[in-house]
């Protein structure tokens, strides 16, 4: 656990090419969680702060994956959130979690390969900017009387091809103990 004022920053990968259920947010599959992929995912309070997959990319405005809080304590959690992406927000309050529950924090985050561009491709201003491309996630979490601010920050690394079969998410989290 950190103390108030501390904070963790963690950035880790998975394939592209993996993830399934789609919108449907129920979806549980242990090989969709970004901590099937990487170890060392930042947990607090008993709360880990994980990513589903739920597409794989396959263009600009994939909607690919959900940033999730799962309930790892062994217990149950009583939890308040409020989540905030660059294109909407969600948040409950009093939510009781049992072991292994999640709270998905979206219901859909835009995490696609973008323009696509690769080193040969020709250099230009980018003029319209699109929201559907790749989103970042806030969320502000209370459990075990302790608050807590979590960003989500996943991209796609399209290892400079064109062809989606090898690109690469990378997502990156920090957490801060506010209280």
């Amino acid at each position: 656990m950190i103390s108030v004022g501390q904070e963790v920053f963690w950035s880790g990968e998975a394939p592209a090419n993996i993830g399934s259920g789609g919108l449907n947010a129920t979806t549980n599959l242990a090989a969709n969680y970004l901590s099937n992929y990487t170890t060392d995912i930042p947990v607090m309070d008993g709360m880990r702060f994980d990513y589903y997959f739920i597409d794989a990319v396959s263009g600009a405005g994939t909607i690919s994956g959900l940033p999730r809080l799962v309930n790892v304590s062994g217990g149950n959690l009583k939890v308040n959130f409020s989540a905030m992406s660059s294109v909407q927000n969600f948040g409950s309050s009093n939510i009781l979690l049992g072991p292994n529950n999640f709270i998905n924090l979206d219901d859909g985050i835009y995490n696609g390969n973008g323009l696509n561009m690769t080193t040969s491709s020709t250099p230009a201003n980018y003029t319209s900017p699109s929201t559907s491309h790749t989103e970042i996630e806030t969320v502000d979490l209370w459990v075990n009387n302790h608050w807590y601010r979590a960003n989500y920050y996943p991209v796609i690394d399209n290892n400079n091809t064109t062809n989606a079969s090898d690109d690469i998410r990378k997502i990156s989290i920090s957490v801060k103990r506010l209280k």
